[in-house]
């Protein structure tokens, strides 16, 4: 592991893929599927409430299949990973003036600006620069 980030080759391509997957994992998706029933309990029970991610999760992802290739990697990191910062400054603040349903929406923009680029364009990434020395440094980080 320590070749990729050694080597003249790869050394650029394993930091850049370190950084996504580190970035992926700081932006906060996980705690909201780990806890989407304790947060979404106030608006449905909670088997409704992983209904209802796992369903934007699923379709999102779907869409984004084609939406990738068509405009690119880099520009969809950049505006996926600014919507998922607004929505959850978006969140926070609905939170604290306790608007409920405004909290359901920006938490659901969240999960699908997620499904549109960090989610699946970092593992896109890693697999496509990186040789398996570069992928292997960046996936154990993620």
């Amino acid at each position: 592991m320590v070749e990729a980030f050694t080597d003249p080759n790869i050394r650029r391509a394993a930091w850049a893929a370190v950084a996504l997957s580190s970035f992926q994992q700081f932006c906060g998706i996980n705690d909201i599927m780990f806890y989407s029933s304790v947060i979404f309990e106030k608006f449905f029970d909670p088997n409704t409430a992983t209904l209802i991610i796992q369903a934007i999760n699923f379709s999102s992802a779907v869409v984004a299949i084609p939406v990738i290739n068509k405009f690119g990697r880099k520009p969809l990191l950049v505006i996926t990973y600014s919507v998922c910062a607004l929505s959850l400054l978006a969140t926070a603040y609905c939170v604290k003036i306790e608007n409920t349903t405004l909290e359901l929406v920006f938490i659901l923009v969240f999960i699908a600006a997620f499904e549109f680029g960090p989610g699946p364009i970092t593992w896109a990434y890693m697999s496509e620069v990186c040789n398996d020395k570069g992928t292997s440094a960046a996936t154990s980080v993620n």
